[in-house]
This record gives C-alpha cells, sequence and structure tokens, in this order.
C-alpha cells in the first residue's frame, strides 16, 4: 500500500523499507511497556501500548491519499 503513493522509480525503495520500519517500531513500543510495567501491571501495560499504536495506525490510515482513478506511472523528480 505505501508503494502506490510514489512514483516508479521509487517503488521498490519503498516496498523493502517500509516492512524494516514496522520492525524497528517494535522498540520503542517494548520501551514503552517496559516504563509502564511496574506502575499499571502487565495487562493495562499492554493495553495503553496497544490503543496508542491502534490511534496512530487509525491516524495514518486516514491521512493517506486517495490513489483511485490516479496516474500511477511516474517518475518524481529528485
Amino acid at each position: 500500500m505505501a508503494a502506490e503513493l510514489f512514483g516508479t522509480n521509487y517503488r521498490a525503495t519503498v516496498a523493502t523499507s517500509v516492512p524494516n520500519l514496522v520492525r524497528g517500531a517494535v522498540i520503542p513500543m517494548t520501551v514503552g511497556f517496559q516504563a509502564l510495567l511496574p506502575a499499571l501491571g502487565v495487562i493495562a501495560a499492554g493495553s495503553w501500548v496497544g490503543y496508542t499504536v491502534l490511534a496512530v495506525a487509525i491516524a495514518a490510515i486516514l491521512t493517506l491519499p486517495e490513489t483511485f482513478h490516479r496516474e500511477l506511472d511516474y517518475q518524481e523528480r529528485v
């Protein structure tokens, strides 16, 4: 889905970089969970981290531009 937002010359780079960025997001999620764990416990700390990540994901989806009926075969200028 992320590759559709870029021109043909950047699609391969985006398609390989986005999964790595998602994997890298686990680090701040783990740090946040570990920080909340002593005060809230396992269930509440996991819930806070989960709801936060869900809110960020929903915000990201809502701000994506629509690509329906858009010509996607273009070259981006650097």
